[in-house]
């Protein structure tokens, strides 16, 4: 037997009827099967099945008028049973790793975080992974959550069916075979995607986009990245390089010339960029309030920001431009997506109401149709959040392979 059409189809069908289980608590079999356009047989066996495999909990209700109008059986209430099992996710940024073991419903049991990048050898920070991971799987035994499956969110060009990291510019990584190494070593089923898919996911499922079927998620910290969020499904790409505006060219000048690591855009208003620009012009400014953490040796793109909004003329001149740079990009990512809501995250994005509304005035006036604009709602999390989430989901569909396979 093989996983044709009506696997892939039920498979389909199971992941609705648990997102709505989860996104409406106490749900019954009738409005399930209402919302979803299943029938009354389709949605009594799935539902049967998530009971069976303790995903779902069913209690008694009283009868509403919708359900007398049903004979038999009294109408029972459907909820997620958040600890049928846990999962642990890691978001691998540029510079920190940020790993949790968390439940079905995202709730955080355990959390570590740790630099990612040990003197930027490859093979050091693919150790500190396999580490990263050693140590939340003991934390999770000690506190007798039972792990099922691994989501890891890896900065760069991801091909999420193979499991292998084309291209991840922050580690020096080429055609990596994570998930094949981390499976090999661990012994549990493994998924790998791009980091800010997974921030964008996290943001749909647990965050400020729940409900948005049209979503962009636009991280800025040690890169510059956005997940896509298209119909209510992760949009990739033909190369599953789509989201990688940190290579967007945001003038004619820039164009002709050779991007080997960082993109374009990266170069020009990702966090270090910020950073660099405001040492740069340091010269010409010498009452900045930016000389002592330039003559420290550690300015950020968040202190830039922060004395920009408070009127110094170096900072405000940095983070001005940067803003414009950023601003020509969303611009382009509106005309051609036309999204619902864009979320701002990463480190850059701590800046918060003033990058918001430095965007949002720079935009207003010049797409066809504004979209929202906010903050992320799980701030460094959304990694790591969407990472648990599109475990659950992955994991839920090899299950239901491996059924069709029996």
């Amino acid at each position: 037997m093989h996983a044709g059409r009506p696997e892939i189809l039920e498979r389909i069908n199971r992941s609705a009827i648990l997102q709505l289980i989860r996104e409406q608590p106490g749900i019954s079999r009738v409005e399930l099967g209402r919302r979803l356009g299943l029938s009354p047989a389709t949605v009594t066996r799935l539902v049967g099945q998530l009971i069976e495999e303790g995903l779902v909990i069913e209690r008694e209700r009283a009868p509403s008028s919708e359900d007398r109008r049903f004979s038999g059986r009294r109408p029972r209430s459907l909820y997620l049973n958040h600890e049928a099992y846990h999962l642990i996710g890691i978001d691998l940024g540029g510079t920190y790793l940020v790993g949790a073991v968390a439940n079905l419903n995202g709730e955080i049991r355990v959390e570590i975080r740790r630099p990612s990048r040990p003197n930027g050898r490859p093979e050091e920070a693919l150790g500190q992974l396999f580490e990263a991971i050693e140590a939340l799987l003991e934390q999770a035994r000690a506190g007798g959550y039972a792990v099922r499956g691994i989501g890891i969110g890896a900065p760069g060009v991801t091909d999420p069916t193979a499991g292998r990291v084309i291209w991840a510019p922050a580690f020096q990584w080429r055609d990596l075979p994570l998930r094949e190494e981390i499976e090999r070593r661990f012994h549990l089923p493994t998924f790998v995607e791009n980091d800010v898919n997974l921030a964008a996911f996290g943001e749909r499922w647990f965050g400020i986009g729940r409900g948005a079927q049209s979503l962009v998620c636009v991280f800025i910290g040690t890169g510059i990245g956005a997940g896509l969020i298209l119909n209510g499904e992760l949009y990739r790409g033909s190369h599953y390089a789509a989201g990688e505006i940190g290579y967007v060219i945001p003038e004619r000048s820039l164009l002709h010339q050779t991007y080997e690591t960082f993109g374009c855009l990266e170069i020009l208003a990702a966090g270090p960029a910020i950073a660099r620009r405001a040492m740069e012009r340091a010269g010409e400014f010498p009452e900045s309030v930016l000389r002592p953490f330039i003559e420290a040796g550690r300015l950020e793109a968040t202190d830039v920001f922060r004395a920009a909004e408070a009127g110094d003329p170096l900072a405000a001149q940095v983070a001005e431009e940067a803003m414009d740079y950023l601003a020509i990009m969303l611009a382009s990512v509106i005309a051609v997506v036309d999204p619902e809501m864009i979320v701002l995250g990463g480190g850059v994005a701590r800046a918060g109401p003033y990058l918001v509304n430095g965007l949002r005035r720079r935009l207003e006036r010049v797409v066809p149709a504004m979209p929202e604009i906010h903050l992320s709602a799980l701030g460094d999390r959304a990694g790591v959040l969407g990472a648990v989430a599109y475990a659950i989901f992955e994991l839920e569909g090899l299950m239901q392979v491996r059924r069709a396979l029996r």
